[in-house]
């Protein structure tokens, strides 16, 4: 409930536990609620002693915060020669792995430099020879309704209009209740969407995911949906607490990354 003195308690351990995973999470976990920059949660978590071995959850945050501070080239480097333990129902090495080359491409688009934006956005799927985990798997990750919605939006930056809107098509046609904000969201870059049926087909997604049983031990990953359905319905009170609410949870399938992106308001 008090995260700045958390922080205290948390940085104070490092003191004599330099290697301890748990408080760099916490760290990690309070800076994030506190909504400090991203180049903030960068340098603590490298404050780790041992960078060539971090254990991999902590691999994960440090990367996709880097992405978040717009060191993509930094948060690159960091796939490269490097063990990632595989760890049930968690994140994922080529979730992180095409999610910093999502959000380099963009940043880039928003900034105007459209060749190289477009340029990842067109390989964004093809495997680097020195990166075995991206030589298969990736599919699953690259038919997400998000995935597609934020590649559309690449290609609408830099009015490449058609490839944008088969993107916002195939996230648009998404059924997925976990994906209803961004079948949502590609929706309303179509030509002919009715907005009103759009709109009710946004508030039964957000009833359908209130009367989940999950709902009842909430995890950070439903708290983040919530949030978005609720944001986007105009719940803004509602969502900032459930956003918050999420950061509390231990961090699963990039949770606190995502809810970060949402809680600055620059991007989904």
């Amino acid at each position: 409930e008090k995260p700045a003195e958390a922080l205290d308690v948390f940085q104070e351990g490092l003191r004599t536990d330099g290697r301890n995973l748990e408080l760099y999470r916490g760290i990690d976990q309070t800076l994030s609620i506190l909504q400090k920059p991203a180049q903030e949660r960068v340098a603590a978590l490298q404050r780790y002693p041992d960078l060539d071995h971090m254990p991999t959850p902590l691999t994960y945050e440090l990367i996709l915060n880097l992405a978040e501070a717009g060191d993509f080239d930094k948060a690159e480097a960091m796939f490269h020669n490097r063990f990632f333990q595989r760890e049930e129902g968690g994140t994922n090495v080529r979730q992180v792995w095409l999610e910093v080359d999502l959000q380099k491409a963009l940043s880039l688009a928003r900034h105007a430099h459209c060749p190289e934006a477009v340029n990842i956005a067109d390989h964004i799927a093809q495997p680097v020879r020195d990166l075995p985990f991206t030589h298969d798997g990736l599919q699953p990750f690259l038919a997400s309704a998000r995935f597609n919605y934020l590649l559309g939006s690449t290609y609408k930056a830099c009015n490449l209009s058609q490839k944008a809107q088969s993107h916002f098509t195939e996230a648009g046609q998404s059924s997925n209740l976990n994906e209803a904000i961004w079948s949502w969201k590609a929706s309303q870059e179509l030509p002919n969407t009715d907005r009103s049926v759009a709109r009710q087909k946004l508030e039964a997604a957000l009833n359908r995911v209130r009367n989940d049983p999950a709902s009842d031990s909430a995890t950070g990953r439903w708290l983040y949906q919530a949030g978005m359905l609720d944001r986007e319905l105009g719940n803004t009170q509602q969502a900032n607490k459930e956003f918050r609410d999420a950061l509390l949870q231990p961090d699963q399938m990039m949770t606190y990354h995502l809810t970060r992106l949402a809680m600055s308001e620059n991007q989904p």
